[in-house]
């Protein structure tokens, strides 16, 4: 059948048509026929690939739901290994409410890992047992209906979603536990979906931007969105629809329906959505997008088709006209070249058909096949000729071949446009097929048909790909990421996004977004290095592998490993490849192992105790180091095996050793030996082994396990406990002093020889008796004993250690005076366990004190005579003194009178000249010495004086204010410290008790003789201070002045005493003995530190003010 025939069999035109606008009218039905069927074509590839991306990606939410609920379940399901959460649970169970603060801290560390809100431990019947903060036990009939079932069936669930009592949606992990086999309550950990579920809900970039995702559920007559919709905010839990719109995705999902719907969403706009079912959960989730959205570039496309073929018309048109006013001959020729042109169509037609690469096909009404394109052949494994003019059940006589036909004969009936996917012979095709009518009812099917089994197994592939990619990278908690140096932009795994608890549309595709993002979840101080690493990586190819702590976007604190490698492309970096992977698990073992290493490695070292094992396989044995560092061997140059150990042992020992081990081979049994070790500088150990050994079921021995440990100490230790015990043994007996134990009961356990001989008992078998019992082996003693009984009485009341004098007689008439200390020893339950007793001979001590107290008391009478006899004798001298230094002052003044008459009296020159020598040189320097030497004189008494002023003075001691008297003192030399540019700090000084005046001319002195006394170099520093200690008041004057030579200060406290390298020395020498002395009389003392060249410290301790203390 030719292609004239084909195109237009039952038409109201032929070929024969002469009249153009027969021919215009043909040619306007072609265009419109192509018009439709472009259109027809646009919108079903349009809908099948929205189709195909929509289930997709709803299928992949699906996923992430699914798999996020089953995490959340695993999750806790590592809970109940915890030994510190089980231990307080078990307890609690015990006693009720012990436990009720440890476990609030368990949940609290456990939130604070985990990044979760709140959490509580809920008792079987759903009381709140322990909980964190902030947790509120949720309500809703869906958590009861959800922990009911957890009670019920002993199993961890994902709750449904529910009304929180704030409002919000919420979500619970329900975790069972069991404690002693039966279960006792169920930890309930609250879930913000906001956070943790609804995210996963957001659309993938690949949908455009109008598409939505939302998940419903069934609650009665009706269907419940479960969370905001993008255009109905705050819907969640509470947007519902009857079940009785049928047209809602929503209502499909809930009615169990599955797969591509087309309907109307919840703003009455037609929409392509997809549904799915959620694993575990009465949940359906739906992904959908408006369809105004998908099919408005595939109208403009049609309404570019429709106005080329109007303006191909419209040339047509003006062409038409053009034929109206041609000649009938002109007209001819045009069908001519018309017929010309269709037969070169027909034959381009037909050898498109002879070489296309898909397969076309035109049937008539019954499905016969009018024309295939020559690829049919290949593909039917029959010659074309065999195949035109006949269906596919004729040709194929089968279910499936009728089944075709079936199809065929609906789509031709129906008139619509169809999309199908069909595997045959192995292969799978995509066929678009349509209708071509004729007279207003469909006449033909055609169609093409495209051969997809490679593009359908590389997608599979490719899917099959992703999926064993995602689960292995999150199994592995490995993410990775690519960086595109031209168009820099970034691209990270889900993993990757995941470590970080970022959601990918949070974060820009360009490249410097991401590294800021990621770049807070390091250390500051590992930043740079990161950035350091990553710069290299890109500029010069260097690749990396590094270790870090990260802190995720929640607060997650993780180890994380990066990796990264650059790619080359012409010669340039193209790409930089990497990986991030959560190491949190193997760093924390690594951590805890290194601990636990560390710990058994020291405790080895205190314990001083090392372990081994023998392969006896191999014969290879292995130390740990502490039994290198026992036996003193370095592990470089010891052969690890069983000999090498016995070579170890010193000889004398080794064959006990070796027979002992090999027993334990024979008999299977463990051995325990102590054995010495011999040092290569000839010092012996002693060590205890212990040794276990493990055997195969036929009994032969596997390996053997040890630990030596080093008991050289406890040998010492236990023959210098027997060699002092003979000591002891002999230095009490030595001791002239009574030493004697006795038990609870007082029954004598020991004595020393003079405790036996003094009381008499040499000969007698004392041990086990009472002091009345022993009484009766010594007449004279025997009041002494009954005394001794009394007084162990007293000591075993009082309950703490006891001390007295007793008198003891002796035969000869005198008596023993002993110190007696008494220690009574209790059980920890209070008992009497023994008691020690301690007598000291004070007798000598005793007689040489009262002759102490004696000549003490001669002393003070000595010197208060020689005080009183100081003070007459200077004061009996200043009388003279006084009288020489007047009578001097008068011969000066008779010197100057005599020296004015010898001026005015006539006398020869020489006996002028010796005049004037004598009155003018001689004699009145012999007036000055005179006169300065009685002015030291002077001095010198007056400073007697005063010391023996200070010595009879009476001390009034009371609490003395020291700030106060330090800024009296510091105001009175205020006129000094600035002509010497002098300072005086005061810190605060604590109260003393003592003479107010005394200690404010102590002090006066000693600030005097700073400033007497500073550097000539630089200016006067002095800081006083002070503290209490022991009941005491300790202060400190301490100057940067010219400081006192080592040499002489010892000598400065001593009267008339001054340091030679004294600057000047206008004092008289005894202001430092004067504040000894005042010092001493008020219960204090005083002593000096200095440096020549550097100051001096004074220090001043004086009875602290009542109250005061440490």
């Amino acid at each position: 059948m030719d292609i004239r025939n084909f195109t237009f069999k039952k038409t109201v035109y032929g070929l024969t048509v002469t009249r153009p606008a027969g021919v215009l009218l043909i040619i306007l039905a072609a265009a419109l026929g192509i018009w439709l069927f472009i259109v027809a074509t646009y919108r079903r590839e349009a809908i099948a690939d929205i189709s195909r991306d929509l289930i997709a990606m709803n299928a992949h939410k699906a996923g992430q739901v699914s798999a996020w609920r089953t995490g959340r379940i695993h999750l806790l399901g590592r809970v109940p290994a915890n030994p510190m959460m089980h231990e307080a649970l078990t307890q609690e169970s015990l006693h009720p409410g012990s436990q009720k603060t440890k476990l609030a801290e368990w949940l609290e560390a456990f939130l604070k890992y985990e990044a979760m809100p709140s959490a509580a431990f809920l008792s079987v019947k759903g009381h709140v047992l322990a909980a964190s903060a902030g947790y509120s036990r949720p309500t809703s009939a869906g958590f009861n209906a959800s922990f009911k079932t957890v009670v019920n069936t002993g199993a961890p669930l994902v709750s449904d979603l529910y009304t929180a009592e704030d409002g919000t949606p919420g979500i619970s992990t329900l975790l069972p536990i069991s404690i002693h086999n039966r279960l006792f309550c169920v930890l309930a950990v609250n879930i913000n979906p906001e956070i943790e579920l609804y995210p996963l809900l957001r659309t993938s970039p690949l949908l455009p931007r109008t598409a939505e995702t939302f998940l419903v559920r069934k609650e009665g007559g009706s269907v419940l969105i479960l969370n905001d919709l993008a255009y109905s905010k705050g819907s969640a839990l509470k947007l519902k629809f009857p079940l009785t719109e049928a047209q809602l995705p929503s209502v499909k999902a809930v009615e169990g329906y599955s797969g591509f719907f087309t309907g109307v969403d919840y703003r009455g706009k037609r929409v392509f959505s997809a549904i799915n079912h959620i694993n575990g959960a009465n949940w359906a989730i739906i992904t959908k997008i408006d369809r105004d959205i998908i099919l408005a570039p595939i109208r403009t496309r049609e309404y570019l088709a429709l106005t080329l073929i109007m303006l191909t018309l419209i040339i047509f048109y003006g062409g038409f006209h053009i034929v109206l006013r041609a000649r009938e001959e002109a007209g001819r020729q045009a069908i001519i070249r018309a017929g010309t042109a269709l037969r070169e169509s027909e034959q381009i037609f037909r050898e498109f058909m002879e070489h296309s690469p898909i397969y076309i096909f035109f049937k008539d009404e019954n499905i016969r096949a009018l024309r295939l394109s020559r690829n049919y052949e290949a593909m039917l494994g029959k010659p074309l000729e065999e195949l035109l003019g006949k269906s596919m059940d004729e040709l194929f006589p089968s279910q499936l071949a009728k089944s075709m036909v079936a199809d065929d004969l609906r789509i031709l009936k129906e008139g619509k446009d169809v999309v199908v996917e069909e595997e045959f012979n192995g292969r799978n095709y995509r066929t678009i097929k349509f209708p071509i009518h004729l007279e207003g009812r469909p006449s033909y099917l055609a169609g093409y048909t495209i051969d997809i089994t490679e593009q359908k197994r590389a997608q599979e592939a490719l899917r099959q790909s992703n999926i064993l990619m995602k689960n292995t990278q999150s199994l592995a908690k490995i993410g990775g990421w690519e960086w595109d140096l031209t168009d820099r932009t970034m691209h990270w795994t889900e993993e990757a996004y995941h470590i970080h608890d970022f959601l990918p549309g949070d974060i820009e595709p360009n490249a410097e977004e991401h590294i800021a993002r990621s770049q807070q979840c390091y250390r500051p101080e590992d930043r740079p290095v990161v950035m350091a690493a990553f710069r290299r990586c890109t500029e010069t190819g260097e690749p990396y592998d590094l270790e870090f702590p990260f802190t995720t976007a929640k607060g997650r604190r993780l180890w994380i490993r990066t990796t990264a490698k650059a790619e080359w492309e012409g010669g340039r970096i193209s790409k930089v490849v990497g990986t991030i992977s959560d190491i949190t698990g193997r760093k924390l073992a690594e951590i805890e192992t290194r601990r636990i290493k560390d710990r058994l490695v020291e405790a080895q070292r205190l314990a001083r105790i090392g372990n081994w094992e023998l392969d006896l396989a191999t014969n290879r044995l292995e130390w740990s180091d502490e039994i290198y560092r026992i036996f003193e061997i370095d592990q470089r140059n010891f052969g690890a095996s069983y000999e090498a150990f016995l070579s170890a042992i010193h000889p004398d020992d080794r064959e006990n050793v070796n027979k002992a081990y090999t027993g334990s081979l024979k008999y299977k049994t463990s051995y325990d030996i102590t054995h010495r070790l011999l040092m290569k500088d000839g010092r012996v150990k002693h060590v205890h082994e212990q040794c276990e050994t493990f055997f195969a079921p036929d009994g032969k021995p596997l390996r053997s396990i040890g630990t030596v440990q080093d008991v050289t100490a406890q040998r010492i230790i236990e023959d210098e406990l027997r060699g002092t015990e003979g000591r002891l043994r002999s230095l009490m007996n030595s001791m002239p002093d009574i030493v004697c134990f006795k038990d609870g009961e007082g029954r004598w356990l020991e004595a020393n020889t003079f405790d036996l001989e003094l009381f008499q008992l040499e000969n007698v078998d004392y041990k086990g008796k009472k002091d009345s019992e022993l009484a009766q082996y010594s007449a004279f003693y025997h009041d002494a004993f009954m005394a001794c009984e009394a007084s162990d009485e007293i000591a075993w009341s009082k309950g703490h250690i006891s001390r007295g004098e007793e008198v003891i007689p002796r035969p000869d008439g005198n008596a023993y005076v002993f110190d007696i200390i008494k220690v009574p020893i209790f059980t920890p339950d209070g008992k009497r366990k023994a008691l020690t007793v301690v007598g000291r001979d004070i007798t000598e001590r005793k007689r040489a004190e009262t002759e102490k107290d004696r000549i003490n008391r001669d002393l003070i009478v000595s010197k208060q005579e020689m005080e009183n006899f100081l003070y007459i004798t200077t004061h009996d001298l200043r009388s003279p003194l006084v009288n020489i230094q007047g009578f001097s002052q008068n011969l000066d003044r008779y010197i100057k009178e005599l020296i004015g008459t010898i001026s005015r009296t006539p006398l020869p020159d020489e006996t002028r000249q010796t005049l004037e020598k004598l009155t003018g040189e001689r004699v009145p320097e012999a007036l000055a010495y005179v006169l300065d030497s009685s002015r030291k004189m002077d001095a010198l008494i007056t400073a007697l004086l005063k010391v023996s002023r200070i010595g009879r003075v009476e001390m009034h001691p009371k609490a003395v204010e020291m700030n106060q008297v330090l800024k009296k003192i510091t105001d009175s030399l205020r006129y000094q410290l600035q002509e010497t540019s002098g300072s005086i700090n005061c810190g605060g000084l604590p109260q003393c008790k003592a003479d107010p005046l005394a200690v404010t001319q102590l002090f006066t002195n000693l600030l005097d003789n700073a400033i007497k006394y500073r550097h000539k170099d630089r200016a006067l520093e002095v800081n006083v201070t002070g503290v209490i200690k022991g009941g005491m008041a300790l202060y400190t004057v301490a100057d940067n002045g010219a400081g006192i030579p080592a040499a002489d200060l010892g000598r400065i406290w001593n009267v008339f005493s001054q340091a030679d390298s004294t600057p000047t020395k206008s004092g008289e020498g005894i202001g430092l003995p004067m504040v000894k002395r005042i010092a001493e009389k008020n219960g204090g003392s005083i002593w000096a530190e200095s440096k020549e060249g550097e100051g001096s410290v004074f220090y001043i301790k004086l009875p602290a003010a009542q109250g005061g203390g440490d």
